[in-house]
């Protein structure tokens, strides 16, 4: 038969009209609010059940005036048990893996800051990405394969997740005695908590989207490194092997760092 063409109007009517709802909304709010900061204190100790549990903090400005709501994508596996805006509970609304909390009202360039306790299980791609446990493991995969919007911070924590919208982030990460935190950008500390277990405290230097945020939790043994370059400081680098990789990964990362 022929092949018929399809208007483009038409086209992306039909690709829109597909999209899920918490994406919708957070579409309509790109232009409107933008994510400054994000803070996640978080508890990555059960490794037997595999759960979660922490809070996280947003900071967001209004690019315009009078900005309602903040639309939000956490995993619905997730239970809320407290909202706050600008230290204040509010009732806030879930459908599917969507969050919205209501914004008082504020000026163009104001902020508002948000405090949202939640804990349950991470979310993994039916086929790649998400938040994964594996023997003694636990670590994320920033991109989704058949999830929509395919960026995949909400596996793990309360996130914009569209390519196009970067945060400054801090982690604050509780991991058991035995276990060691990675994340994305740069350790600031470690420092310990009530029950003697370790917090590892790390930043990011540049706002980067919610799909380049990265953590991986596990019994590494680490080591400390870094690539000269010729203009400017060094190129400092921490190294987390599992141990009984280390003569294998040092021989190999050695030839990648004489070829840099």
């Amino acid at each position: 038969g022929r092949l018929r063409l399809w208007p483009v109007g038409i086209l992306a009517f039909l690709m829109m009209s597909m999209l899920p709802d918490a994406l919708m909304a957070q579409r309509q709010h790109l232009d409107s609010l933008d994510l400054l900061h994000t803070e996640l204190h978080l508890e990555v100790t059960d490794f037997s059940g595999e759960t979660l549990s922490g809070v996280a903090m947003l900071e967001v400005r209004n690019r315009e005036a009078s900005v309602q709501t903040l639309p939000l994508m956490l995993y619905r596996g997730f239970q809320v048990s407290r909202v706050e805006v600008d230290s204040r509970s509010v009732v806030f609304a879930r459908y599917g893996d969507s969050l919205v909390a209501p914004l008082p009202a504020k000026s163009a360039g104001d902020t508002h800051h948000i405090r949202i306790a939640y804990a349950g299980t991470p979310q993994r791609d039916a086929q790649w990405g998400g938040f994964y446990w594996r023997e003694g493991y636990a670590f994320n995969l920033g991109v989704a394969f058949t999830e929509i919007p395919h960026p995949f911070g909400r596996s793990w924590y309360p996130a914009i997740d569209a390519f196009e919208e970067r945060s400054q982030y801090a982690f604050h990460i509780t991991t058991p005695k035995d276990k060691k935190a990675f994340l994305s950008g740069m350790p600031d500390s470690t420092t310990t908590d009530a029950q003697d277990r370790p917090v590892w405290h790390w930043s990011t230097r540049r706002p980067i989207p919610s799909y380049l945020v990265g953590i991986a939790v596990g019994p590494y043994t680490t080591r400390e490194d870094a690539i000269e370059r010729a203009h400017g400081p060094d190129l400092p680098i921490i190294h987390g092997v599992a141990a009984a990789d280390t003569a294998r990964y040092f021989g190999a990362f050695s030839k990648l760092k004489a070829g840099l």
